[in-house]
């Protein structure tokens, strides 16, 4: 790793493998690390400038044996320019109201979950999460953590995107929404908000997980340019062709 993450190797763990969810006939294996201390905003900006990613309380970077076609991406803010397609769907979806709210679980917020899961990824294993692994997946975090809560005029929740602040930019950790055809582009809206937003708090990225070329669940984030991705321990812009 090129950043002192000050965390001693004897903390990390390797997971078992299992079946890649996202390329066939590929097996995932996962580095972990429990995010814990008095440091752990800082120590999680420096495994996210590596590679890694935060679930629950954990930081994770796919190391799998035969293959490196996640790519960790992030957007620079600054420089952020909208495609004609972003701002159409700004001007689509600028009724709705977004409110910053601490990721607190709600019967209303697991319904749309369980909604989009079942028609966005009916063959994940998140289509059987329990309501209270979905509160665990929201509520533990020892970073700043928030949700951006996606309303109608009428407060009806339509999106949610939970994200990380920390002192090196913000995460996209998760994010779901309402399937139906009339909410076409939120999840791609919800993204926009959020890269205005980090820019508002003058912070300098916002990551965006991980980014596998030809993946079509993947291909709306090549379009947030300018967009880095790492490979081979530095960052390096990625095109809109890769």
């Amino acid at each position: 790793m090129k950043q002192d993450i000050n965390t001693r190797l004897s903390h990390f763990f390797l997971t078992e493998p299992q079946t890649c969810p996202y390329i066939s006939n590929q097996v995932e294996q996962k580095l972990i690390v429990k995010l814990r201390g008095s440091c752990v905003n800082k120590m999680h900006t420096n495994l996210a400038e590596n590679g890694f990613r935060r679930s629950h309380d954990t930081s994770y970077l796919p190391v799998c044996p035969n293959c490196n076609a996640c790519k960790p991406v992030r957007v620079l803010v600054d420089n952020y320019s909208p495609t004609r397609s972003h701002k159409r769907l700004s001007k689509k979806f600028n009724t709705l109201k977004i409110i910053f709210a601490k990721p607190r679980a709600d019967k209303h917020m697991y319904s749309l979950f369980l909604e989009y899961q079942t028609s966005r990824h009916p063959n994940s294993d998140m289509v059987h999460m329990s309501y209270n692994e979905f509160r665990a997946m929201l509520e533990e975090s020892p970073l700043d953590t928030c949700v951006l809560e996606f309303r109608t005029i009428s407060h009806k929740l339509v999106g949610v995107m939970i994200t990380d602040i920390t002192v090196g930019g913000t995460s996209a950790v998760y994010s779901f929404f309402s399937p139906a055809k009339s909410w076409n582009g939120l999840g791609t809206y919800m993204v926009i908000t959020l890269i205005k937003r980090t820019y508002g708090m003058g912070l300098p990225y916002l990551y965006l997980g991980y980014y596998i070329k030809g993946h079509s669940n993947m291909a709306y984030k090549a379009k947030f340019q300018p967009l880095e991705a790492l490979e081979n321990n530095s960052w390096k812009l990625l095109s809109i062709e890769n």
